[in-house]
Formats: structure tokens, C-alpha cells, sequence
């Protein structure tokens, strides 16, 4: 390997595994490691929108993406990555690490529209710097299928020999276009840190001997694992994959002992910077100081994106205003559309009960309805069943694609399926869901009326938003359907996941 250039600056990577929270604090007690005790980090997950700092990341993050667009290539683990126009840098989902006020690093998923399932993993790592600016580099996992479901979930995932560092610096793309490597001698040491709760014999209820088991962990500490990432790093015209001799995750790399036992300490201890200035620096102690990361890839489309870009597509957009103003109006029949798979839009038809009908077969992806000035705004038990007839027309690996929107003078609402196919209610004859249904209407009007009591109203006024929706779950649940269906709200272009919490 030809070096172009030495920079032993000895900058380390503590590589943080999250647990099964996607917002949850991390706040480790004592870890394994004696020598690791320095470690007193936060991490949660954020929108760019909610950070501090957001004045001065954006106009670095858009400086990156443009930078990527420029026909930028990457090779890491035998696979050329093409960036091209099709890459982004996701600001909804970024994972924000704090260790004590003085000190954080943000980490952004890279995302690629002709991106494979088999690529690699790419964040963009933000470490701050003493001048304010932010230090950029690119993180590359080679993850297989499995580990990558892991870290969605946020199972503990083994990194060892599976890690490629780029600094986004000066010199960067090299003349051929592609990204000149900073590739680091890794030796990697994993830390359990068990959680706080404990047995009557002092052993803790959850370690590394039950993972599966951690999200039931209801102490103050949670159970974590991390891996600590230490070694020298060179920047080369060419990536160079980290492969040990004793192979990928021996623990053999520069400095290692080729001990990967994680109940013994490693030879040498590593701490989280506490400030810019420790980047880098060996402390007093001898402890090499460093920087988190956790490796970021966010959950597959949730209910509420895949709504969001629902409404952002021009013709449903176009379609929902003319819904919102015939909402307004005091005529007493209802008026929606479906859309089809190929993406079409098909009028419903209006019955002689004044309600819309929309034909629903295998080709019907999702409908769109308004309810009248007077009626409840809020979807009704016909409207679930509806929604039930367009599931089972879905294959059961798509289910989730599947959507309802009900529109009201009060707002706009949309349910998407959560569950799976085993959660569908059978099938019933006309006569049984008819039958079905004016039950589960009964019960909805006393359950409105209760609701309206709640509130100090009348039957006649409307429900709040917050009434609308507890009726909604209440009928969720009266249908065996609670946790299978969310419901989402959709209002200016904004969409929100409504949640039921302990007050209904």
C-alpha cells in the first residue's frame, strides 16, 4: 500500500450500539471496562430542524450533498458506488450524541436512489471543531441483510473489521473523481454495559446474555453494547479494506492483543472527547481521546412518510383542495376518489344513502373521502371496513402501501395499516357486515355523545381534534383493531402520527 500521506493524528471512533428506542438517552452508569469510565454519553434521534446548531450544519450538509452530485465515485468493500444527482443526505433522521455540554457529533444516513439492498452503509459524520466549523467524514459499513434489520430494530450489531473512515476534507476527490480514502488500522474492544436494575443476588436483570431481552429493562439505565474503534489513519488515492490477518474481527490489527473476551479490558483505555480540543490528543493518563457514532439507518418508510408523500404527489395534492373547499359547504352528500396502483385516480360513486362507494379491487392502492358540514369528522366504522375490503385486495408484503383518507371542515386524517396479514378480520357477507356495522354505529354515536359530555357540549356541536381521535381509537378497539391501524394528520403539507397514550 503507497501512502500519499501520513496523518497518525490518532483520532479514535467509539462506535455506540444503540438499544431498542429510536429517542432514548444513553447514559451508561460503569462499564465493563474500568478504563472506559469517562464514557457519560446521550444519544437520541432528531430532525435537522430541532437542532441547535442548525444554522451552521445546513449550509455545510447542502455543500456536501452538491459535492457528492459532482459525479463523485466511491469504492469500498469491491463495490463502486456511483453518487451522481441521486443522492441526499436525510435530515429527518439524525442521530445526535452528546457527551457533557461541551461536546456532540451528529450522523446523517447517506441515501442513494439506486441504491441495492447488498450496498454498503454510508453516514455522514459531523464532529465539531474548535474554530465552530464542523470536521466531515464518511462512515462505510459492510453489513449483511440481517445486520442491517439489527440496527434498524436497535439490536447490538459487531462492526469489527466491517468499517471504512473517509475524511470530506481538502483534497477529498482526488482527479479521477473519486474520493481519496482515509483508511484507519482499526483495533476494535466491545463493552457491555448491563442494566441497573438488579436481582436479589446483585446480578443484573438484563446483559449481554439476553439481548433479545432489553427493551423489558425498566431501570434508569439501560442495557447497551459499545465498540470501541482505535487506530492510525492515511489518507490514499485507493480504499484499502480493513481485514486483519486473522481475518475480519479478530481483534489482530496494529495495538491489538487478539483478545475479543469483552469482560477483559483491552492494553490501552479510550475516552469521548469532552470538547473539541481533545480530539486526538493522548490524555495525561495515557487514554487515547476520540469521538461517537452510531451507525445510522433509519426504519423502513413509516406510516407517516409514506402518507407524506402520498398528499405530495401534484394530483393528490390538487385533488385535496378541491375536497377542503367542498368540505365547507352545506351540501350532505359525501364525494371522494380512489387511487389506483398505476398511480390513476377513479371517482367514487355517490349511493342513494348519500355516502360514495369506490369499487375496490386488486389494482386499488388507496381512497380519499369527504365527510359533509354536519356529519362526525372523523373516519366511521364503514369507512374501517372500507378500508378493510382495499387490505386484503394488497399482498401481505404490502399491505402497509395501503392508505384512507377521510376529509372534514375540521381537517384532514389519514390511516395506514400496521399490522400484518393475520391481523386482517375474516371476510363476511353482505348481511353480516351490514349487521356488523349498525352495531358498531351504535356504539360510536354513545361513545360521541360521552365524549361531547366530557367536553361540556351537546349532541350536534363537534368534538375537538383531541375528542375526534379518542373516538377513533376507542372504535379501533371496539373492532379488535387497536395497535394495527395509525392514524395520521395531515395539515398544510405537515403530516403527523396521532398517538394513543393513557388518557384514550
Amino acid at each position: 500500500m503507497k501512502n500519499k500521506l501520513i496523518l497518525r493524528f490518532c483520532l479514535m471512533m467509539a462506535v455506540v450500539l444503540s438499544t431498542y428506542s429510536c429517542r432514548q438517552d444513553l447514559i451508561p452508569e460503569q462499564e465493563t471496562y474500568h478504563n472506559t469510565s469517562a464514557f457519560h454519553l446521550t444519544s437520541k434521534r432528531i430532525s435537522l430542524n430541532e437542532s441547535k446548531h442548525k444554522a451552521i450544519l445546513l449550509p455545510e450538509i447542502e455543500q456536501i450533498e452538491a459535492t457528492f452530485k459532482a459525479n463523485a465515485k466511491s469504492s469500498a468493500f469491491g463495490k463502486t458506488v456511483n453518487y451522481g444527482n441521486g443522492v441526499s443526505i436525510d435530515t429527518d433522521n439524525v442521530i445526535f450524541i452528546e457527551n457533557g455540554p461541551n461536546f456532540h457529533t451528529y450522523t446523517f444516513t447517506i441515501k442513494r436512489e439506486n441504491a441495492q439492498e447488498s450496498d454498503p452503509l454510508e453516514n455522514l459524520l459531523l464532529v465539531p471543531e474548535t474554530d465552530g466549523s464542523y470536521k466531515e467524514f464518511l462512515v462505510t459499513y459492510n453489513l449483511t441483510q440481517q445486520e442491517k434489520e439489527k440496527v434498524r430494530n436497535g439490536e447490538p450489531v459487531d462492526t469489527k473489521g466491517k468499517t471504512i473512515i473517509t475524511e470530506l476534507a481538502k483534497g477529498s476527490f482526488n482527479s479521477g473523481g473519486q474520493l481519496a480514502k482515509m483508511t484507519c488500522d482499526w483495533q476494535q474492544e466491545i463493552v457491555w454495559q448491563n442494566c441497573s436494575g438488579k436481582k436479589k443476588d446483585g446480578e443484573p436483570w438484563h446483559d449481554q446474555s439476553n439481548i433479545s431481552d432489553w427493551g423489558s429493562c425498566s431501570a434508569e439505565v439501560k442495557p447497551n453494547v459499545y465498540i470501541v474503534i482505535t487506530g492510525g489513519c492515511n489518507i490514499e488515492e485507493l480504499p484499502e479494506v480493513i481485514d486483519y490477518p486473522g481475518g475480519p474481527g479478530s481483534g489482530t490489527g496494529p495495538g491489538g492483543n487478539g483478545n475479543t473476551d469483552p469482560g477483559t479490558p483491552p492494553d490501552d483505555c479510550t475516552i469521548v472527547a469532552t470538547d473539541p480540543n481533545q480530539v486526538g490528543i493522548v490524555n495525561p493518563n495515557g487514554c487515547n481521546t476520540g469521538v461517537p457514532t452510531q451507525p445510522n439507518l433509519p426504519t423502513r418508510n413509516n406510516p407517516c412518510q409514506k402518507i407524506k408523500a402520498t398528499v405530495n404527489k401534484p394530483q393528490i395534492q390538487d385533488s385535496l383542495i378541491a375536497m377542503k373547499s367542498f368540505a365547507q359547504t352545506s351540501i350532505r352528500t359525501e364525494r371522494g376518489f380512489q387511487e389506483l396502483k398505476s398511480g390513476t385516480l377513479l371517482s367514487g360513486t355517490v349511493t342513494k344513502k348519500l355516502q360514495v362507494e369506490f369499487g375496490i379491487g386488486p389494482n386499488s392502492l388507496g381512497t380519499i373521502h369527504v365527510h359533509p358540514l354536519k356529519g362526525i369528522a372523523m373516519f366511521s366504522a364503514g369507512d374501517i371496513v372500507t378500508f378493510l375490503h382495499l387490505l386484503r385486495e394488497q399482498d401481505a408484503s404490502t399491505l402497509g402501501n395501503a392508505y384512507g383518507g377521510m376529509v372534514s371542515a375540521s381537517g384532514i386524517y389519514f390511516i395506514n395499516f400496521t399490522g400484518t396479514a393475520s391481523d386482517i378480520p375474516p371476510a363476511m357477507t353482505e348481511i353480516q357486515e351490514e349487521v356488523y356495522i349498525e352495531n358498531l354505529v351504535e356504539n360510536y354515536i354513545t361513545d360521541k355523545n360521552n365524549l361531547l359530555k366530557l367536553e361540556s357540549k351537546i349532541p350536534g356541536q363537534q368534538l375537538s381534534n383531541i375528542g375526534l381521535e379518542k373516538l377513533f381509537f376507542n372504535l379501533l378497539s371496539s373492532m379488535g383493531l387497536d395497535g394495527k391501524i395509525s392514524l395520521i394528520k395531515e395539515e398544510n403539507g405537515k403530516t403527523s402520527t396521532i398517538q394513543k397514550d393513557s388518557n384514550g
